[in-house]
Formats: C-alpha cells, structure tokens, sequence
C-alpha cells in the first residue's frame, strides 16, 4: 500500500521562500523535493533539478556551500 511507503515528515515551504533558504532546507534534511504550501493548498513542488536549472541559468545568485 503507498501509506506504507509514502513520507509522513514532509518539508513545506510558501511560494515566498527564497532558492537560498529551500536549498539549506534539502541540504540539511537530505531531501530531494519540498511541496510548496500557500494557505491549505498545495501550489507546486520544487525538486533538487529545478535548483540545478535555476542556478544554471544564473537566476539566483547561490554560491556552491548553498547547495551542496
């Protein structure tokens, strides 16, 4: 069944959460996507590959320690 299989401590950030503080959020808890939250509705998800594209392009300044 997926309840046996899904994450129950899922991370969860706002649509004004920078790049920066969601990149220390899956740096620290080791994670891979965080769901995006405005009021009791989810909007989005962001996933460690959206940061690899949003750093690529040079959109966002991070500096390596931010993501790694």
């Amino acid at each position: 069944m997926v309840k046996d299989k899904m994450i129950h401590d899922v991370k969860i950030v706002t649509e004004n959460t920078s790049f920066k503080d969601i990149c220390a959020l899956m740096k620290k808890e080791k994670i891979r996507h965080v769901i995006v939250k405005e009021k009791d509705k989810v909007t989005g998800i962001i996933t460690a590959t959206d940061i690899i594209k949003v750093v690529s392009n040079a959109r966002v300044d991070l500096t390596q320690e931010d993501y790694l």
